[in-house]
């Protein structure tokens, strides 16, 4: 099966060059790459990530 790795929000804030308020407040206004909450940490899988680029790519 396929290995998924998962970014943390800081990581994931480096990646992208945005602070990570910036995914805070995406994930409150439902904007930014699906997430998942693993206990009180929130992670972001790659393919999500990768499917939210296609998706505003093409915006």
């Amino acid at each position: 099966m396929f290995n998924d790795p998962k970014f943390t929000t800081q990581e994931l804030a480096d990646y992208l060059k945005v602070h990570t308020r910036t995914l805070e407040r995406w994930r409150k206004f439902h904007c930014g790459p699906r997430y998942e909450r693993e206990g009180r940490f929130i992670r972001y899988k790659l393919s999500a990530i990768k499917e939210w680029q296609t998706t505003i790519e093409t915006l």
